[in-house]
């Protein structure tokens, strides 16, 4: 027939049949050495009664299982360190917890010490804190009806102590920081903020994605039992036990070894568990280990996840990794869905291992490699020589060239000798040219290319095609109030001058000629410097017939005349009936 006994001390172990076999198990939330020491009287007593009765209790066995919760042991622990350097210590939790009880009996143990329930002393082994109200002092467990001076807030703390805290392990949170805040305000030092968010962090949490460790309570089919320190248990499921691939062997996690993992679901309603993954705890710890070789400005390479408002951010390891949005690029770019997928090599700026942040900076290595190249080129490239560059950018005034990662400039006049308003009608952007480097202004850091330097200037080709004296066939390509330009061949121009037009006075070219007509020009001039290609229409005409007022008889000259002294003579012939000064300038030579 089984049967269970209930024992709180030695004194109910003699409730125990020790002629059976015996199973010792604990509630949880029991004090630790005092399970050890009754576990250890029992064993005594039994091995006494065996040797006294070997043959009658023949196969009689005593088991004795470690039941008491892995937190609530930590928590005892940590009342003990706290009674034995504290004045006084408050224990928080409800009058009916069973947990708060061996913490507040621990403590009293070693120091002046209050169970506290909200704001109301439950215990005290203080017998000054109640002076006045009846003569008692509050040694044990107090009644509902307790007065209001039974209250934490008309405990006056002596100068210079030390008060330590603790609270059980379901103790509600907020009613905990209530006192705490108050408490720090009573004992106002520069270390109650971080005393406050380090109280924060010892409450029990189920938040997804925190790492915890628990001890093994037991191994079925459907994975490993934890106790997690709270109200409900920890499961973890095979499939989240070990990594792809491996096969989960239940003997390397006996019952009472510690595991860690990482919340990954709240309360299951099919287990009533939370769910737990060891395999997500493995990889992270793998991606900590990255971690640490990035702490001295290690570059290391991150995916972009998401753009959100001031940067973009990733994930290295188990850290979560944002890059401001100055740090992002080299120059600064408002559009960051435009980095979303792609790979950056970053360094870290900050790294917080409490949150399992990292901030770091794409800018700084980019940075870094500037100079690096510009160290480089300025060392090697010098004016004249011929480099390579892919086309970045263009503006209005020629294109920005990267020449091994620094950026030059080619003005449009370097670009072509044919005259040029877009950069783009001769380059296009990301393709790769050969450029000459013409100028270089390292304190400015400033670079100079030309593009046009490496091709041969059609002037100098078309003037050995149109020596003087030739004759040749263009297109006028503008006129203008002196004269027309005629186009000899693609980036060759040359000016006809209006009095070179028409054989006698043209009033207004554009009566004579049309932009787009063809016509033969001869020669008359270059200047190579300037290049500058004078032409002539009617050098390339026969001279019209000149006849005198009267019979029309042609003149005749004393030598063949030159195009200037013959335009001079038919416009003074002609104009003298019309023009008053033409009889005075007729003999003007």
């Amino acid at each position: 027939c089984q049967k269970a006994v209930v024992i709180e001390g030695e004194a109910d172990l003699e409730k125990v049949d020790l002629d059976q076999d015996i199973c010792v198990v604990s509630q949880t939330t029991m004090q630790e050495t005092a399970y050890k020491q009754l576990c250890a009287t029992l064993a005594k007593r039994k091995k006494l009664h065996d040797k006294k009765n070997i043959l009658k209790n023949k196969g009689k066995t005593l088991e004795i299982f470690d039941t008491i919760c892995y937190t609530t042991s930590e928590r005892q622990k940590n009342a003990i360190r706290l009674g034995q350097i504290c004045n006084f210590v408050l224990v928080f939790g409800s009058a009916q917890s069973s947990n708060t009880k061996q913490l507040y009996h621990i403590c009293s143990q070693y120091t002046v010490s209050y169970w506290v329930d909200g704001w109301r002393i439950v215990a005290t082994n203080d017998t000054q804190a109640f002076q006045g109200n009846q003569g008692t002092a509050c040694t044990s467990l107090v009644s509902q009806q307790t007065t209001d001076k039974q209250n934490l807030k008309n405990i006056k703390f002596p100068p210079h102590t030390v008060v330590g805290m603790i609270a059980g392990a379901s103790t509600p949170k907020e009613s905990v920081m209530e006192v705490v805040r108050y408490m720090s305000k009573e004992f106002a030092t520069a270390s109650s903020v971080e005393f406050l968010e380090g109280l924060e962090e010892t409450f029990v949490k189920y938040d997804i994605g925190k790492r915890i460790k628990g001890t093994v309570i037991g191994v079925s089919k459907k994975g490993v039992s934890l106790d997690i320190g709270g109200k409900l248990d920890g499961l973890i499921k095979t499939e989240d036990f070990e990594e792809m691939g491996k096969v989960f062997d239940p003997s390397k996690y006996p019952v009472g070894a510690t595991v860690e993992a990482v919340i990954i679901s709240q309360k299951d309603p099919e287990t009533n568990c939370i769910l737990l993954s060891k395999r997500r705890v493995d990889k992270q710890k793998a991606g900590d280990k990255l971690v640490e070789a990035i702490r001295d400005e290690q570059e290391f390479d991150i995916t972009v996840e998401e753009d959100i408002k001031g940067g973009v951010t990733g994930k290295y390891g188990s850290y979560s990794v944002f890059v401001p949005a100055s740090h992002v690029s080299e120059y600064f770019t408002k559009d960051l869905k435009q980095f979303v997928g792609k790979t950056l090599r970053v360094v870290a700026i900050e790294i917080d291992d409490r949150k399992s942040k990292i901030i770091a900076s794409a800018k700084k290595p980019l940075m870094k490699d500037k100079k690096e190249r510009e160290s480089e080129f300025w060392s090697q490239v010098q004016p004249g020589m011929i480099v390579g560059g892919t086309v970045k950018r263009f503006n209005n005034f020629g294109a920005f060239v990267s020449v091994g990662g620094i950026d030059c400039l080619a003005h449009n006049t370097d670009l072509s000798w044919n005259k040029i308003s877009n950069p783009a009608n001769v380059l296009k952007l990301g393709e790769s040219y050969d450029f000459l480097v013409l100028a270089m202004d390292k304190e400015k850091g400033r670079v100079s290319l030309g593009m046009k330097q490496l091709k041969e200037d059609p002037f100098l080709e078309a003037i050995e095609r149109y020596p003087v004296g030739s004759d040749a066939v263009g297109k006028i390509s503008r006129i203008v109030p002196y004269g027309a330009f005629v186009e000899l061949e693609k980036g060759v121009d040359g000016l006809v001058h209006v009095s070179e037009a028409a054989h006698g006075f043209v009033k207004n070219i554009n009566d004579i000629l049309k932009v787009g007509q063809e016509t033969k020009v001869r020669v008359l001039g270059i200047d190579p410097n300037a290049k500058k290609i004078n032409l002539s229409i009617k050098a390339t005409q026969d001279a019209p017939v000149q006849t005198d007022n009267a019979d029309s008889t042609p003149r005749k000259g004393k030598g063949k005349e030159t195009p200037a002294e013959s335009a001079t003579e038919q416009w003074s012939d002609q104009d003298t009936a019309i023009n008053p000064f033409a009889d005075l300038l007729k003999d003007v030579k």
